[in-house]
Formats: structure tokens, sequence, C-alpha cells
């Protein structure tokens, strides 16, 4: 089978949907199946390049407004189309969704499946406003070009079920890649903590995007009162990513006093990644929404015991391998870091629970038969 990815972004960009489809394309490859991506060239690197197997085109972005890349050559007919056997199209928010549209328009001779990895929320009133719009003038448009839409979880495929009917939505969820997940050796690990002045400290994790909408503000504002209850000066905190709101962030960490107890390590490789997972106590994720959220999947398989806020995918998947409190509540997340903190056993079976759902539900291996029985599925429809 021959199949084309297309997506806003790609590695070596980071970020959820990235890694998504890497992990996806590099299942496909393994199993035979051809793999070609078209993305943007955010960052500028090589314009074509094969990784894994994978044959990665990247074209011209001419603006990126609400991290959106605008890449006119995915707006015009592509003639090369007819070489696929499907188009897999991801995030219906960028500006690339609107190639579905438009290539349906031209020549609606391949199938296509867009894969919607959660809603678009920015916690800013004017970009807010732009995405509800957005929604409302053009989802329809989009989704009835799909042969079939897949959601990550149920709260998002009924939103879809807003926009088109049920019977083209299915529901795939994220999943880790548990060959990328390593232990690693103690003397690697004890280095890299050494590194960061992180050595015989009791580590409160959270990886991801610095943006308004991981609700990274009220973890630290709850880390205050951790530290405040607590007064051990072991505890800390380790804030792993980039993003818009790292200034902001470290802005909140000096007003709250709180420069010496938390960390924020803005370049992670994932080999670096791996060592944090192996070396923390708790993983918090505070978000005020999520797709579905690949640093839960990983931290559970590390046996890392997972707090999260009780967003529709936390409360649907995880309710019974993660404690979950209100979102926005700072002391509610203070208690709940408290809570597992005096308590091992309480965190030691959240985290045996939390492994043993990852393992058993959300790998790779599986998710795969799953696509491509949708992939089978669409093009069947179209030849008979």
């Amino acid at each position: 089978m021959k199949i084309l990815q297309i997506t806003p972004y790609f590695l070596p960009h980071k970020g959820g949907t990235e890694r998504y489809v890497y992990n996806l394309s590099k299942s496909l490859v393994d199993r035979g199946h051809t793999v070609t991506i078209y993305t943007s060239n955010i960052p500028e690197t090589k314009p074509v390049e094969n990784i894994d197997g994978i044959l990665i085109f990247r074209f011209k972005s001419a603006a990126e407004p609400l991290r959106n890349p605008l890449v006119p050559r995915l707006l015009i007919p592509l003639k090369d189309l007819q070489n696929f056997d499907l188009i897999h199209v991801h995030r219906i928010y960028s500006s690339i969704a609107l190639f579905v549209m438009l290539q349906k328009k031209w020549n609606d001779v391949v199938p296509v499946v867009l894969t919607h990895h959660g809603r678009a929320r920015f916690e800013q009133k004017y970009e807010d406003f732009l995405v509800r719009w957005y929604e409302k003038l053009l989802f329809k448009k989009i989704l009835s070009a799909c042969d079939r839409c897949i959601a990550l979880s149920e709260s998002d495929a009924r939103f879809l079920a807003s926009f088109m009917t049920e019977n083209k939505i299915s529901i795939i969820p994220n999943a880790i890649n548990s060959a990328e997940l390593v232990h690693n050796s103690n003397q690697d690990i004890d280095q890299f903590l050494t590194i960061h002045n992180l050595e015989g400290k009791k580590i409160i994790l959270y990886v991801g995007r610095l943006m308004a909408l991981k609700g990274i503000n009220y973890l630290i504002e709850a880390f205050y009162d951790v530290k405040n209850e607590m007064k051990d000066p072991s505890v800390v905190l380790v804030i792993a990513g980039d993003g818009d709101e790292y200034n902001a962030l470290k802005k909140i960490t000096h007003e709250y006093n709180l420069v010496d107890s938390i960390r924020f390590i803005k370049d992670l490789s994932d080999t670096g990644r791996n060592y944090l997972y192996q070396s923390s106590l708790l993983f918090v994720l505070p978000s005020l929404s999520e797709g579905f959220p690949t640093t839960v999947l990983e931290a559970m398989f590390y046996g890392i015991p997972v707090i999260g806020t009780d967003i529709p995918v936390m409360k649907q998947n995880f309710s019974d391998s993660a404690l979950l409190v209100p979102q926005r509540n700072s002391r509610a997340l203070a208690d709940a870091i408290l809570s597992l903190l005096s308590d091992p056993g309480s965190a030691l079976e959240l985290s045996l629970k939390g492994k043993d759902k990852v393992i058993n539900n959300f790998t790779w291996d599986s998710i795969v038969k799953k696509y491509l029985d949708i992939y089978s599925q669409v093009i069947s429809a179209r030849q008979s």
C-alpha cells in the first residue's frame, strides 16, 4: 500500500502530533508499506529526506500564524496524488487541512483519511474567537471531503459528529513506541541529573509544550503550596519543554520565590526525556484541554504515578489509573501531589495500574492494525 501522510509539522519539530505521525509511519513501513510525508519546512532542514524508510518532502512555509504553517505548494493541484493508494491528513485546524477540500474538488481519485488531534484552544480571547469561526465556516466542508475521520477519544468523536455523519467517524487512541522508551543505565542517568543539578532530588515532572492551554501556571502555584507545607528542600519541580509561555512561567517562578526549587529544561532530547521519566516520583499534566497526551502514556509506561486534570480524554481513559483533579484549581493539584508524596502505597498502586493499562491498550503494534483496517475499508469502498 502506498500512503501519503500530510502534516503541518514533522520531525525535527517537537510536538505530540509530530511523534504520532512518525510512529504511525514507521509502524506502516515496518509492515512493508510505502510511506511518503508532505510537510512544512519548519524548522528549516533538508527539503527531501529519508528517515527510517519514510520519504519526507518539506515545502516552504510563507508564514506561521497561530502555530499554523501556510504552505502554498499544498494549496495547488498536485498531479502525483494518483501515485498513492490513500492520503492521510493530520490536524483539521491547520491550513494544510484545506488541501483535502481543494484536492477533492480538483482530483477526487484517491481516498482521504483525516485524523483529528484534539480541539484547538489558545486561552486567548482573539485567537479562540478565530478558532470558533474557523470551525463554523470550514469544518463541514473539510470533513465532507474525507472518506473517514479518526478521533483520538470519545469526546472528540462526539464533537466531530456535530459536523458529519457518525458512520464516517472511527476512534483510534494514541499510543507509545516502546522501542524508544528504553531503560538507561544508572551511570548515564546520574550524569544527566548532575548536569541539571538534580542529584538527590525528589522530582515532580512536567514534560510538554509551554503554552497557556497546558495550565502550567496552576502547577507552579500548586507547587508553591507543596513547598510551604512539606518544607522538604529536596522536592523539586522540573518543567521540561519550550514554547510561547517560557518567559511568563519563569517570571511566575521568580514571583513565588521558587527559583531554587523549579528547574526549566528548555532543550530536551528524547534520551533526556527518558532519563527524567526514570528519575521522577510523580508526573503532572495540568492541561485545560488535550487531544490524547503521549506524555501520560510514556510516564505510565515507566511506572510513574500520574496526576492530571479531569478533562474529557483523561476521564474517559485514565479515571482508574491516574489521580484526576478539577482543571484551573491549583489547591486541588497541590493536595493531590501532597497525598501521593505522603502515601507511597497509593503511589505504587497508581503506578502499577497505569503501567498495566498502557502495555495492554496503547502500543503502536495494536494501533497500526486498526489504521490498516480503516485504510483497507476506504480503499475497497472507492473501488466497489
